[in-house]
Parts: structure tokens; C-alpha cells; sequence
């Protein structure tokens, strides 16, 4: 068998680089780890989703590349997987700071509305 008949089998196990694409990957992953670690942290995590945005948009134009210079993409399908994880617990957590706000905003306005206990003593003949 012929070597270039190889080259252009649908299933080669040759390993191809690309240096702007294994870039945006590991950018892309370095991204995605600090959006996971930032997302467990008590307020700082609500604003770590928009580094996962990055991470994924890093990672979406790394992988497209990737697919159309037919090179490896194991890095940044890692790297597009941890960023969706970690922006999806970041996520959360900023759904969670809105409500607890929203329940607070709510509790203390019905609090301010409601008469008080001692209404009756403001009218004393």
C-alpha cells in the first residue's frame, strides 16, 4: 500500500499541530479551569460566567478551525466542555444571588406596608 493512500484515508491516525489552534485551546482551557475554580466561590462566582463565555468562544473558533484544517481537537473539546460546566455552576450561582435579592426586596417591602402593633397608640384622647 501506497503511503499517500494513507494520508487520505477517512480514518488516519496521523497526528497533526497547528500552533494557532493547540493556542486558542490551551487559552481556552486555562479560561475554562479558572471560570470552574471562580464558580464555587461565594460571590465572585456570579461574575466568573463571563469568563466562560471567553473560554467558550475561544474554544468554539479553536474547534471550528480545528475541524477545518483537520487537526487534533481533544484540548479543545476538553476545554469547551469545562468552561460549559463551569459557566453552568456559575450560572446558578447568580440565579441564586437574584432571587435571595428579590425575596429580600419583596419581604421588606410587605414589612413597610403592613400597619403596625401600635397603631392605636398614635390616637390617644
Amino acid at each position: 500500500m501506497n503511503t499517500s493512500e494513507n494520508s487520505n484515508a477517512p480514518f488516519s491516525f496521523q497526528k497533526r499541530e497547528d500552533t494557532l489552534v493547540t493556542t486558542l485551546g490551551v487559552i481556552g482551557l486555562v479560561l475554562a479551569i479558572l471560570t470552574f475554580i471562580l464558580a464555587f466561590v461565594p460571590c465572585v462566582g456570579a461574575f466568573a460566567f463571563y469568563l466562560g463565555l471567553l473560554a467558550m468562544l475561544l474554544s468554539g473558533i479553536g474547534l471550528y478551525l480545528a475541524f477545518q484544517r483537520k487537526v487534533n481537537k481533544g484540548l479543545l473539546i476538553a476545554a469547551l466542555i469545562v468552561s460549559l460546566v463551569g459557566s453552568f455552576f456559575s450560572y446558578l450561582q447568580f440565579a441564586l444571588i437574584t432571587s435571595v435579592n428579590k425575596i429580600m426586596i419583596d419581604e421588606r417591602h410587605i414589612e413597610r406596608t403592613l400597619p403596625s402593633d401600635d397603631w392605636d397608640d398614635d390616637y390617644d384622647d
